[in-house]
């Protein structure tokens, strides 16, 4: 039987993510939203993906998938700023500055990219 501590943690889904860079949602010409799918959150809550592209979407906006890797929160919170200034650069796509908004689920990637401007400012 497994301890306590490893009932807390929440199900891994049988099913892998469907959400891939470069899929989009709603119609062309609606004000975009680049949708940062994280990794955790992707891995274990994209369910909670799937719903907000759908109120997203009901609310007349168009969701796009960005090309995307770590946002470098753990990189920051440890110190490693070369590493989290390497993978904010990589985030910074085309498809997500082209973006009107940009949404994110994790609270952690929320907070590593609103930093982006003050890493990135030399």
């Amino acid at each position: 039987e497994l301890s306590w501590r490893w009932r807390l943690l929440p199900p891994v889904p049988e099913k892998p993510s469907p959400f891939a860079p470069g899929q989009s949602y709603g119609q062309a010409g609606n004000p975009t939203v680049a949708l940062m799918t994280g990794c955790i959150m992707d891995a274990l809550y994209h369910r909670t993906h799937q719903a907000t592209i759908d109120t997203l979407v009901a609310n007349g906006y168009r969701v796009v998938i960005p090309p995307q890797t770590c946002c470098g929160a753990l990189a920051l919170h440890a110190g490693e700023k070369d590493i989290a200034l390497r993978l904010a650069r990589q985030n910074l796509t085309p498809d997500l500055l082209a973006a009107d908004h940009v949404v994110l689920n994790s609270a952690g990637c929320g907070a590593a990219l609103k930093e982006y401007g003050h890493l990135l400012a030399n």
